[in-house]
């Protein structure tokens, strides 16, 4: 029986630690997926995995000992929550060990039927490329606010990576707003690319990998993600993506609004519109643009009125209705810019753009909000 011996520092492995626990789910379907596994040989490997994503953290061995073994992620994850000291050891053997921190010790029987730990994804073939990961990352955390929920549109319920106008671009949309922003000139290997990363991989990389080199691998099923010290591996999602090339507008109607003002009016009003809809109305014209609506079950409504900057023509008056709350998210893409960009084609039918990365489609209005 192999004994087990390592010391884990706290404040310099918790944000790595951190992916690890974040992609265990609990289930009965295979209880080995609750642990974490931990394996010295020639390097000192910590892996979590839910079948569909796959997190490696690798750091230099400890010691020439070799062992294999599961510890069950609940008994692990309050050593690394715990503030009694920054440092704290596991030792024992691969059936039981004692993980202790400045005294205080708790003793696990690790878990058993090593061999139902899946094995991480080997990549075979396909194509690679070497990036940094923080223009990416910053791009990911405002893409995933305008995921779809709805499992019966499986490809709208991941983030779309692809090669379009020579530029690799993050497209994310519900069907009632659509996110598009170029991360950087497509690489030669990224040409013609189109993949579809689940919500969890993407939430996955945000976590792991804020500023750093990586490599990333594609092949036919998954994608990998390949940092100095870590590694994340997803499946891709088997679906068609949406055309989203094919709804974006040009507007007739360019104007912007000052950003500022404009999140000020949202705070207050999102509190007094309707609780399903938050339906308002937006009158533009050459004098403003005027707001309104409320709640009709309550005998609320409200009205206000921004002034426009910089309209490139003359606007005909024209109004069209959004869901409040989405245009809050929408605003939250580009908080540092002093002005919302608007690009409008002056139906209220047709769907608009907001700082040239957001479109959105207007409600069917309704005359009780």
């Amino acid at each position: 029986m192999k004994n087990v011996s390592l010391k884990l520092n706290v404040p310099e492995t918790k944000k790595q630690f951190d992916s690890l626990f974040s992609v265990i789910n609990r289930t009965t379907v295979l209880p080995i997926l609750e642990n974490i596994r931990i394996v010295q040989n020639g390097s000192l490997q910590f892996m979590g995995n839910d079948l569909e994503n796959y997190v490696v953290v690798t750091k230099e061995s400890q010691s020439k000992d070799e062992f294999d073994f599961c510890i069950d992620s609940t008994s692990l994850k309050p050593f690394f929550d715990n503030k009694l000291a920054d440092e704290f050891s596991i030792i024992g053997n691969e059936e039981k060990v004692c993980l202790e921190s400045s005294g205080f010790k708790v003793n696990v029987t690790l878990a058993k039927k090593l061999d139902q730990y899946p094995v991480k994804p080997v990549f075979e073939s396909g194509i690679t490329e070497k990036i940094n990961s923080a223009e990416l990352c910053k791009i990911f955390e405002k893409a995933i606010i305008f995921l779809s929920t709805d499992d019966l549109r499986p490809a709208m319920t991941g983030v779309y990576l692809c090669d379009w106008k020579d530029m690799l671009y993050v497209v994310a949309t519900d069907a009632h707003r659509l996110f598009f922003k170029p991360v950087m000139k497509t690489p030669p290997s990224f040409k013609g690319l189109g993949i579809v990363i689940p919500r969890k991989a993407v939430k996955l990389f945000i976590q792991m990998f804020k500023n750093e080199e990586l490599e990333i691998k594609i092949d036919k099923f998954r994608i990998f993600f390949c940092g100095k010290e870590k590694e994340l591996v997803s499946r891709l999602i088997d679906a068609k993506y949406p055309n989203f090339s094919a709804v974006l507008v040009s507007g007739e109607y360019k104007f912007s609004l000052q950003r500022k003002q404009l999140n000020a009016f949202i705070k207050i009003a999102i509190r007094f519109t309707h609780p399903i809809t938050h339906q308002t109305i937006l009158t533009v014209d050459n004098e403003g643009i005027s707001f309104t609506g409320g709640d009709i079950d309550y005998d609320i409504d409200f009205s206000y009125k921004l002034p426009i900057y910089n309209p490139n023509k003359k606007i005909e008056k024209f109004y069209f209705g959004v869901n409040i709350n989405f245009l809050q998210d929408a605003l939250s893409v580009n908080k540092k810019d002093e002005y919302v960009y608007f690009e409008h084609m002056g139906n209220p039918t047709k769907g608009f753009v907001i700082d040239d990365c957001v479109l959105m489609m207007p409600l069917m209005l309704k005359d009780n909000f």
